[in-house]
């Protein structure tokens, strides 16, 4: 049950868990996914390194906390507030698969009315 989300394809979880710290208004928050799904497009290498430099780097250009970005990105990739370490987490499921549920999270925050 801790690791089904390495099996699963699909990630079904609240679209409140799916929100930032000081991102209160809907547009903003698609705007911030937006960018971060363009900002793992960008990921060549998708490794531990790679990954923790870029999202770090991601949450710099856009005044966000890692502590605010970190914990919904884990909930996007796991659907679990406690998971084993994030950028490891990400890795092993791969790419394809963090942007489909990253994908999965903005369409189901699109549809929340």
């Amino acid at each position: 049950e801790y690791a089904d989300f390495f099996f699963k394809g699909d990630i079904s979880i609240p679209v409140e868990n799916y929100s930032i710290k000081n991102i209160a208004d809907k547009k903003s928050l698609i705007s911030i996914y937006e960018k971060l799904i363009d900002k793992l497009d960008q990921i060549t290498v998708f490794d531990i390194n790679s990954l923790e430099n870029s999202l770090r780097e991601f949450c710099d250009e856009n005044n966000v906390k890692t502590r605010d970005l970190f914990m919904p990105i884990r909930m996007i990739v796991t659907g679990k507030k406690a998971s084993p370490p994030l950028f490891e987490t990400m890795a092993v499921l791969g790419k394809e698969r963090c942007r489909f549920r990253f994908r999965q999270a903005l369409n189901s925050i699109k549809a929340q009315k």
